[in-house]
């Protein structure tokens, strides 16, 4: 732990100046930003790389103004199973920043979710992007690596679980304000919540308790057969599913847990054919998703009157889907592109135009974690943590789902809408004026916006907010 001095001056120049003075040199990636309204100002980015005992660690600058220059380190899995989710990360990171120090007025289309006009306090970011691999090792190194040598003021990244619980613990011990941008375990709103950590993304417990109690409640099933991934995030869908069965009096079947990286699923779905259920929950995510989607499917389980389940429809597991396979299947919607509102249009098209693909529910985490630390570091005219995290908390605004999202100040959890959707049979003519795609589509089906619904209660979480 560092002392109260040491925190007072955490993110003063001579501490990013490590940065700035190690730099090899630079190759510019952006130059120039105009809008409407004759307010045009630009906004230069700049790449360099340097070698990392995990691979490559690529540093950006964006911004031209003359005012405090932050650091913010992103540690992302940029190979591997989760690297779809890391790289929407990384770009919806990027993208963020370049819009914050360009200003609503130098955007198309005037975007809501963008400050207007340009930053008094911040004159330019440093974003530091570095690969994960996807294990939690690896994850906390490279992040006490952005804080101690490369001086970042704060962290804004993390996808899985294993990686997200060590870099909260590390926030804690470095105090250094960390936003986690793709985490979708309890824990770290939960028994380990606290002070010097954020959530952007809905938890396991809100996906399982929206999407099972519509399942059970509103749908009918009654007979459910959890598969889950065997570690924390698995843990938690299940033990979700149990309580919200027992409640609405439905019965689960059984429940078998599956290694992460399972790529054989067939002898769990000979189990849900030998079986009576109704509904399969196979709580599982990102490749092992579409691997048991795809092999539930061949094996004919939707035709033995037995529906399927996951906890999260994604951009990339839709690419990964048959239409066929992906047809009828249940599961929550964090985002998804053909959300029908001029912040989300705004968004997808300008993605899409930037990165020649429509973004991801991870994305717009990355994204708005991103936007809400600039916001909340130009409000306190401050790169203190403590400063930052006093004006994050309470903070937010609407994004992408039309409602109100804002850090709750007893776990710092991203409040916000929840939605569950349906693989459609027919890919539909789209309304919604985003670009054509060539994989299947997810009906909207129910939205839940009571945060009593989708959310534990501030009183029944355990854990400390205590610094």
């Amino acid at each position: 732990m560092v002392d109260n001095t040491e925190s007072a001056v955490k993110g003063s120049r001579t501490r990013r100046d490590v940065l700035k003075y190690t730099a090899a040199g630079s190759i510019p990636l952006v130059a120039g930003c105009t809008g409407g309204g004759g307010n045009e100002q630009e906004t230069t980015s700049t790449e360099e790389t340097t070698t990392e005992a995990s691979g490559q660690a690529t540093t950006e600058q964006a911004g031209s103004g003359d005012g405090e220059e932050l650091t913010i380190g992103s540690p992302l899995p940029l190979t591997g199973a989760f690297a779809p989710s890391g790289e929407d990360n990384r770009d919806a990171i990027r993208m963020a920043v370049n819009d914050f120090f360009a200003g609503r007025g130098n955007l198309e289309g005037s975007p809501q979710y963008v400050p207007e006009g340009q930053p008094e306090f911040l004159g330019s970011a440093n974003l530091l992007f570095q690969d994960t691999e996807l294990d939690a090792q690896v994850g906390t190194r490279v992040m006490r690596n952005m804080i101690e040598q490369d001086g970042a003021d704060f962290i804004v990244g993390g996808v899985s679980t294993s990686v997200t619980v060590g870099m909260a613990e590390l926030a804690r011990n470095l105090e250094t304000m960390t936003v986690l941008t793709g985490t979708g375990n309890t824990q770290v709103t939960g028994e380990s919540r606290g002070k010097w950590h954020f959530r952007s993304y809905l938890n396991a417990y809100n996906t399982s308790q929206t999407l099972t109690n519509y399942l059970l409640n509103e749908e009918g099933y009654s007979d459910v057969f959890v598969v889950y991934s065997d570690y924390g995030w698995g843990y938690n869908h299940r033990d979700v599913t149990r309580q919200v069965a027992e409640e609405a009096g439905a019965n689960i079947v059984n429940e078998v847990a599956v290694p992460f990286g399972t790529s054989d699923f067939s002898s769990q779905i000979t189990q849900i054919l030998n079986s009576d259920a109704d509904l399969a929950y196979l709580a599982v995510f990102d490749n092992d998703a579409i691997n048991a989607v795809k092999q539930a499917h061949q094996a004919g389980v939707k035709d033995t009157g037995t529906d399927i389940a996951i906890p999260i429809h994604t951009v990339p597991q839709s690419r990964g889907l048959t239409q066929e396979a992906m047809a009828n299947v249940w599961g929550t919607l964090k985002y998804y592109f053909t959300f029908d509102n001029p912040n989300s249009v705004n968004f997808v098209n300008r993605f899409y135009n930037e990165y020649d693909r429509v973004p991801s529910s991870e994305a717009t985490a990355g994204y708005k974690s991103a936007m809400e630390v600039l916001k909340a570091t130009e409000r306190a005219g401050s790169t203190n943590d403590r400063d930052v995290i006093e004006e994050l908390e309470g903070a937010g605004g609407v994004y992408f789902k039309e409602e109100e999202e804002y850090y709750r100040e007893c776990d710092h959890q991203l409040i916000q809408p929840d939605v569950v959707g349906r693989g459609y049979s027919q890919n539909p003519d789209l309304s919604v004026d985003v670009p054509e795609v060539d994989f299947p589509l997810v009906e909207i089906i129910q939205t839940y916006t009571d945060t009593d619904t989708i959310f534990r209660s501030c009183d029944s979480l355990p854990g400390s907010m205590e610094y």
